[in-house]
């Protein structure tokens, strides 16, 4: 099973609306050499994650963080390095979904 399956089976727990989870570890290839990492196996290590879940109701954006971290504790023990997360209620969602853009930085900090 890819890390992107095992983060999708993880986050189930909240009940998602609405999941989309995107491996941006293409764009962050620069971290394999200060790594260690030279024969080009390091994948799956950044992640751009949006997710709509009743279960942040009431939740600050860090309890919402909180609670995604506490699920994939593991994943970063074993490799995830970055998850850039948008976390939002389905209300919330249904008032930025028209003009929502999640952009994530390059590796380096270049859009």
């Amino acid at each position: 099973m890819s890390r992107a399956e095992r983060i999708q089976q993880q986050i189930q727990s909240l009940n998602p609306a609405h999941i989309e989870l995107v491996d941006e570890s293409k764009k962050h290839e620069g971290h394999a050499k200060r790594m260690g990492v030279t024969d080009g196996t390091l994948s799956e290590t950044h992640f751009k994650l949006v997710l709509i879940s009743p279960a942040f109701e009431g939740k600050s954006r860090v309890e919402r963080s909180q609670m995604v971290y506490g699920l994939l504790g593991d994943e970063f023990k074993n490799g995830l390095h970055a998850l850039s997360q948008s976390l939002h209620t389905p209300d919330e969602w249904l008032k930025l979904k028209p003009n929502f853009k999640f952009q994530t930085p390059n590796c380096g900090g270049k859009m």
